[in-house]
């Protein structure tokens, strides 16, 4: 989805546009018979699109999201650029130079494709009928993946909505806007858990379903960016697993992985255990999930473009060819060893430094200021809290990491408490979770039930203790 200002609202923009030398090529094809040529033939399909106010590239929209059966109808489409550009146009080829040049991705619109021949030729505009690649997808109602077809069409849109606050109109009206919604918040929870659980059970197989969380976290994204986020995930998966199935070279999208350190302890061993165990836990899954390809940008990152125009050929029953062949490793080489370096500063050092940083901003803050402590009926961060005062324990110090991996941001929490018994001993437990709230529920339960199996120990300990202070 674009995420760039019209020139009638930035006139900056608008010099930036009129200035740019790409706007002054001319193209060695004739764009207009271009367009009717790959429109020829085609089944013509109706949708809407959702950017930002201003947008003036569209390159994603939707068709439908609709109950089908027990499960749920999705159909989005993308731009079908590499219809629109002949492979052997000097177009294609100085966008294949310039994305080289700009390493993976380009820096703005125009310095992949003339930002005019895109609005006027190939962007998904209101109003307009266009080349497009559909995707139908067909889910249960757990909205797993049961089905799809991907198929060449013509794409009219209907109209252009914001993707802030979703508005119901004449063009969408209430039924459908609740159910987009509601489908869009189900996908991201379902990928978020799933991963989640696949982090934490290969760790351990015990991942406590404690409850149905409350806080239903989607990034803090408006309604609009949520739904427009999930259905172009979707496609993105659902164009990886036909490529695959083609067993076509494609310029796959390495699963790109973040570890950031949201809050740490006063012990920096534990934080980089902590640390560790996350980094291995990415790379290991990383080494066992399929490959995640991304499409849905054509018209601003040549990856993408390389990725449709694999996945359109393979549609047509043709083959790559050997440049593209080329620029696909060429690609995907540079684009790994950036993404391998991200995560490397954690397990350095040389991160001591950011530490002590992040330990000073805490000022001694941990999630459990906001755990209201009661009865032990309640959460397990609660009992916790609860057995911690009761007893005169020191609460749990906290580690927590926010971990992005294929587009899903997840969370770890590990907890850090001194052994009641004393003798410089330690009590670990962690978890991995959808959301930070849960991760602690599930950590705090771990380490209550070690506490419990403790609690001999414990009491033998005081006993032993009072007996020596009364001698």
């Amino acid at each position: 989805m674009s995420r760039q200002t019209s020139s009638k609202q930035n006139p900056s923009r608008a010099h930036e546009r009129r200035r740019s030398p790409l706007q002054e090529e001319p193209l060695d094809f004739n764009p207009k018979q271009q367009l009717a040529r790959a429109l020829k033939g085609r089944p013509v399909v109706e949708g809407f699109s959702f950017d930002p106010p201003g947008t003036y590239i569209m390159d994603d929209a939707i068709v439908q999201i609709r109950r089908h059966g027990e499960g749920w109808h999705i159909e989005s489409v993308i731009a079908d650029i590499p219809s629109m550009v002949p492979p052997d146009s000097q177009l294609r080829r100085k966008a294949a130079v310039r994305m080289e040049e700009t390493h993976v991705r380009g820096k703005g619109i125009a310095r992949i494709f003339p930002v005019d021949f895109l609005e006027q030729f190939v962007s998904l505009q209101q109003g307009v009928t266009r080349a497009a690649i559909t995707f139908s997808m067909y889910l249960d109602d757990k909205f797993s993946l049961q089905s799809y077809k991907i198929r060449r069409a013509g794409f009219y849109n209907k109209a252009n909505f914001s993707d802030g606050a979703l508005q119901a109109s004449a063009a969408f009206p209430e039924k459908h806007l609740q159910e987009w919604k509601a489908a869009s918040r189900s996908l991201y929870l379902k990928r978020a858990k799933t991963l989640a659980g696949e982090y934490d059970a290969a760790l351990s197989a015990d991942v406590p379903e404690l409850f149905s969380p409350r806080h239903k976290d989607f990034k803090d994204m408006q309604e609009g960016e949520l739904l427009v986020h999930e259905v172009t995930r979707l496609t993105n998966r659902v164009a990886a697993d036909f490529l695959r199935a083609c067993k076509l070279e494609v310029p796959f999208r390495e699963q790109k992985s973040a570890i950031e350190a949201t809050l740490v302890t006063p012990y920096y061993a534990f934080d980089q255990a902590c640390n560790k165990m996350c980094a291995d836990m990415v790379n290991h899954l990383e080494g066992q999930r399929f490959p995640y390809v991304h499409l849905t940008s054509p018209l601003r990152h040549y990856r993408d473009f390389l990725a449709l125009d694999v996945l359109g050929k393979a549609l047509d029953g043709g083959k790559v060819d050997t440049a593209t062949a080329d620029d696909i490793y060429s690609l995907s080489k540079v684009f790994n060893k950036h993404s391998c370096a991200r995560q490397a500063r954690l397990l350095h050092e040389l991160w001591r430094k950011d530490w002590g940083a992040q330990l000073s901003e805490q000022e001694g803050w941990t999630p459990f200021m906001n755990v209201s402590p009661g009865r032990r009926d309640i959460s397990p961060a609660a009992r916790l809290k609860t057995l911690c005062g009761e007893r005169g324990w020191r609460t749990p110090m906290v580690a927590e990491r926010e971990l992005m991996v294929q587009g899903t941001s997840f969370y770890f929490i590990g907890l850090n408490m001194d052994f009641p018994t004393g003798q410089g001993r330690q009590m670990h437990a962690w978890a991995y979770a959808h959301t930070p709230v849960a991760a602690l529920e599930y950590a705090s339960h771990r380490l209550l039930k070690q506490i419990e199996a403790a609690l001999p120990r414990i009491a033998a300990a005081n006993d032993h203790n009072k007996k020596l202070s009364t001698t």
